[in-house]
């Protein structure tokens, strides 16, 4: 027989919490999404796009199969394959930046890495309003979105419809309300920044949820500065009333939607557990391990891992803006504003 090899060693996740990612329409480039995925039975990678001048297209054989799935729901509904399909190439995933795909898909839900078809870096649709052919990997969120679709096809593609556009496809709120509960919990391990006057906000939704239930006000969650990376985002999420346990306006801030109080403070508690069981680090061990009985305390063993080593209590972290400078620094360093001090270098 086989033994496995050691698990794989990834490289870190660029948060990308500088880079100005809007993404308009987030629930119909969603939907888009998981109906590419329902059409095309379960892929683990795709190709959707095909090359039209400056822009891109439906794939030819992609709009065979969409059609073909849902056609049997929207052509009752009086909606021809060709309004269809005009919807579908109006949609983010063909309207959209690279980068702005790439926070939605990648950073907050972490339902598919995009990439583009050929050897191009990530940043190479920022100017001049050109677009190439992507491609998506999906990740097992899609398996854990994919278990709700099946449990009830019909009513679901329903649902994926109307946020293409099709209000007609008569969706049922109860789907609906499943559907977007399911997608925010796969969000909540997402990252976002806001800039409060002169110091940096890192902060995720289980932030939002605990001071909404503590402090009994709304949470502002403007930037003080011009909102980037998942943060807008978020705001044009929350505009669109996909987190249910909430409401949103952008001079209102964030608040607990009518009725939610309750539900949102067990919600909270299960995200809350959630995540400190996400913030796991495994340690290479260079002794044979021993099995301990009970709560009897683990012995120490040698580890792979080298402490930090500095003669000194300086530390100097450099990096462009919004590479998470500030934020290494509060989880590892220090979080104590007045034993630390910013320095911009310039160009001469």
């Amino acid at each position: 027989m086989l033994r496995p090899d050691n698990m794989a060693r990834y490289p870190d996740v660029d948060l990308k919490l500088g880079i100005k990612s809007s993404l308009p329409d987030v629930k119909a480039t969603l939907g888009l999404l998981m109906m590419i995925w329902r059409a095309s039975n379960s892929p683990a990678e795709i190709a959707y796009s095909k090359q039209v001048g400056d822009t891109i297209e439906i794939a030819d054989d992609l709009a065979a199969r969409l059609t073909d799935k849902y056609r049997p729901i929207y052509f009752g509904s009086g909606i021809t394959d060709e309004q269809f399909l005009e919807r579908v190439n109006n949609n983010q995933l063909f309207k959209s930046q690279l980068e702005s795909l790439i926070v939605a898909f990648e950073l907050i839900w972490r339902l598919a890495k995009v990439k583009f078809v050929g050897n191009m870096a990530n940043s190479f649709e920022r100017t001049g309003g050109k677009r190439y052919d992507k491609r998506l990997y999906f990740t097992k969120n899609m398996d854990i979105l994919d278990s709700l679709l099946l449990s009830d096809d019909e009513q679901y593609s329903r649902v994926l419809l109307s946020w293409l556009g099709f209000g007609a496809a008569g969706a049922q709120t109860r789907f609906i309300t499943a559907l977007l509960q399911l997608l925010v919990c796969l969000s909540e391990e997402a990252v976002y920044k806001l800039a409060d006057g002169e110091r940096d906000i890192i902060f995720n939704m289980n932030s939002v949820y605990a001071k909404l239930l503590t402090g009994g006000e709304s949470v502002d969650i403007n930037d003080t500065r011009e909102p980037k990376g998942p943060l807008r985002i978020l705001k044009s999420t929350l505009s669109e009333r996909m987190n249910p346990f909430l409401s949103y306006s952008n001079t209102s801030g964030v608040a607990i939607a009518s009725d939610e109080k309750e539900r949102l403070a067990a919600y909270q508690k299960r995200v809350d557990a959630y995540l400190s069981l996400t913030n796991a680090k495994h340690i290479m061990s260079t002794e044979p391990q021993t099995e301990i009985a009970g709560d009897e305390p683990a012995p120490e063993v040698g580890t792979t891992e080298v402490p930090r080593a500095t003669s000194g209590k300086n530390v100097i972290l450099y990096g462009v803006p919004g590479s998470g400078k500030s934020y290494t620094i509060g989880e590892l360093y220090c979080n104590d504003e007045n034993r630390m001090e910013r320095i911009v270098f310039g160009v001469a």
